[in-house]
């Protein structure tokens, strides 16, 4: 908690004065406002009590913000009461304003009017229509009898009344639109998590090791085996293992897993054993091992650099103990299992996967499993739990047939995984319900997709390109842009990890000038060296550093910059979505009001939120990163639950 300040009690009385906003909005305003108030006090040499002496009223900078907000909104909205709504606000402070506020008043009138005259027309002929005569012409409806004058449209008065009344609506609504983006004061950056990309989270967990241990002469072979080994990093306990074995050439080969992250065999380099003397490299996250085996042999102990900083780190022989994972299904199986390739022809794609049905001719209604971020394999395998595995278990036996492979590039698949965009994943996806489709197996009537996290944002991208998808489910699928999304899921995270509010919010800014940095900055290496010349220590930039490929890769751009919403709104087909109250990463309180906007008007839609649950669909003590390893529980029953019974509903409501 931080002391009782000026500035703290300032932004305490404009916190309670923002009035209906989402934690998310109120949180963000109140982080760009803390960083004004530092960085005008820094520059002008002036008190904090001056800055906030210049800023006002709390009350009245809270009413500019929530102004600032539903501009921001409107500016994305097709609806006339909420534009309209907006530009009243803008009404209320100035002439110019209240000019094209009536300005736009007097386009929906005259629209909405000129569009009701059709429908009058028929019971209207002699008064409404457009008449020319000697004297003046009118067009609407006219009071008295126009004498003397002709109609010069008859019947025809009615289409073109519609298509004229219409464009002007559509027309006032885009003008608006512009004239909001155009007028906005304020920008909100409210916050999809960065992939779970192990050399980067590994990058802040390993930060170092040191220690000795007793001289022996050993050979290559002596070392060889498997190795378990546990780090301490801030109170966190990260197991690891270490796979040695001899290769064709009789060196030295490793690799490396850290069980409680659920990353495997992660490449290692330059693994060497001369005399007592042990060591290898990992050149994803820029580490280094250096230690000495024990004389039996049956220790190692030493040093894991990385930057400035060591920890002590030992090894052991044996085996990390595999989590228990109660929910994975086990032979045998009620329904069949076949394995088949998916082919991609316009990106020369080959997808690996398994297809799960019932037993019986069919055909049955089928779905395809859509994978978050990240090379992903067809069981969607992460921290030691395989959520698609459980998913399609449970989906098969309530008689449903499921679809799911290996993302491009990744396992048995073809293809470049690092060269590819959510775009690319979503014509992977077309290919899988093209393949569905084919099957005789399969009712092509009743074809759905679900999609977790990144795969929750291509589910619409297919939906909308596909009429052959009936029904789409939405696993924690982002409802705004990445660049709003990622500092959001940084500040919620390290809160969940115990971090101040202050460090939070330092840290969920920082990535929030990361990603400005990389939407401005289209070569890579400048953006590098722009984030880097923003790092405030060698350890940092060597992070960045180490990080630079994900981060300035055509995928991570395509996601910043990707918008779900116009998507979402385009969507035809029912929807399901689904957001843990304890997700982090993809926060349900910041992207289901935006997906419940885009989908409302479909009443075979449904939005919920899932009380106590993380990004991942366990039931949840905490919802941090660090808790899904350890959690036995794959996917809570009641979400499965809920989306098969939905499911059900859709294939019985069009059989």
């Amino acid at each position: 908690m931080m002391n009782e300040t000026p500035m703290n009690r300032y932004l305490a009385t404009l916190r309670g004065s923002l009035g209906p906003l989402t934690l998310a909005e109120r949180e963000e305003i109140l982080r760009e406002i803390a960083a004004h108030i530092r960085d005008s006090a820094e520059q002008s040499g002036a008190s904090v009590e001056g800055v906030l002496e210049r800023l006002g009223p709390p009350e009245k900078l809270a009413a500019e913000y929530r102004d600032g907000l539903l501009i921001r909104q409107a500016s994305h909205s097709f609806s006339p009461l909420v534009l309209l709504r907006a530009m009243l606000r803008l009404a209320a402070k100035g002439v110019f304003g209240m000019l094209v506020f009536l300005c736009a008043l007097f386009g929906y009138v005259t629209g909405g009017a000129v569009i009701l005259t059709a429908f009058v027309k028929p019971f209207l002929p002699t008064h409404v229509g457009f008449f020319w005569g000697p004297n003046n012409y009118g067009f609407g409806l006219l009071f008295p009898e126009p004498a003397g004058q002709r109609e010069l449209l008859g019947s025809w008065y009615i289409p073109v009344a519609l298509v004229f009344g219409s464009l002007l609506l559509v027309a006032t609504t885009w003008a608006i639109r512009l004239f909001l983006r155009a007028s906005q004061r304020l920008q909100l950056r409210l916050g999809s998590p960065r992939s779970t990309v192990f050399p980067a989270v590994l990058a802040v967990a390993l930060l170092g090791l040191g220690g000795h241990a007793a001289s022996a002469q050993a050979t290559t072979s002596t070392v060889a085996g498997d190795w378990k080994g546990m780090l301490s990093v801030q109170g966190q306990e990260l197991h690891l293992a270490l796979h040695l074995s001899i290769g064709p050439d009789g060196k030295l080969a490793a690799k490396l897993d850290s069980v409680d992250q659920g990353a495997m065999g992660i490449p290692c380099s330059d693994a060497a054993l001369n005399g007592a003397a042990f060591s290898f490299s990992v050149p994803a996250i820029q580490g280094h091992y250096e230690g000495r085996l024990s004389a039996d042999g049956s220790t190692i102990a030493g040093t894991w650099s990385q930057g400035s900083a060591s920890l002590p780190l030992a090894w052991t022989r044996g085996s990390v103990a595999a989590p228990d994972r109660p929910q994975e299904p086990r032979g045998p199986f009620p329904y069949a299992q076949e394995e088949v390739t998916v082919v991609n022809e316009a990106a020369n794609v080959r997808l690996a996967g398994t297809l799960t049905k019932p037993n019986g001719p069919g055909p049955f209604p089928a779905v395809f499993l859509i994978t978050g971020s990240g090379p992903q394999d067809r069981d969607e395998t992460v921290f030691g739990h395989k959520p698609f595995l459980v998913l399609a278990d449970y989906m098969t036996r309530r008689g449903v047939a499921v679809l799911r492979v290996d993302d491009r590039g990744t396992a048995k698949s073809t293809g470049d995984f690092r060269s590819a965009t959510s775009q690319d994943f979503a014509g992977d996806a077309l290919a899988a319900v093209e393949f569905l489709k084919a099957r005789k197996d399969v009712d092509p009537a009743h074809i759905g997709l679900i999609g977790h996290s990144e795969g929750g944002m291509i589910a619409p991208m297919v939906a909308v390109e596909s009429r052959d998808v009936a029904f789409i489910v939405l696993m924690a699928g982002p409802g705004v842009p990445g660049d709003v999304l990622l500092p959001q899921q940084v500040y919620r995270g390290a809160l969940a990890e115990g971090a101040s509010e202050e460090k939070a919010a330092q840290e969920a800014d920082e990535e929030a000038a990361e990603l400005h940095i990389l939407e401005s900055e289209p070569d890579p290496q400048k953006a590098l060296a722009e984030m880097q010349a923003r790092a405030r220590s060698e350890e940092e930039k060597q992070q960045l550093a180490a990080q630079a490929r994900s981060l300035t890769s055509a995928w991570f751009r395509f996601f910043v910059a990707y918008d779900p919403y116009p998507t979402l709104k385009k969507v035809t087909c029912p929807v399901l979505a689904l957001s843990g109250s304890k997700d982090f990463q993809v926060p349900a309180d910041l992207n289901l009001p935006f997906i419940r906007t885009a989908v409302e008007w479909n009443p075979r839609s449904k939005v919920v939120e899932v009380p106590g649950v993380n990004h991942l669909f366990q039931d949840a003590t905490t919802g941090a990163e660090s808790e899904y390893v350890k959690i036995p529980e794959t996917i809570s029953p009641k979400v499965l639950e809920t989306i098969g019974d939905w499911i059900s509903q859709q294939i019985s409501q069009t059989s």
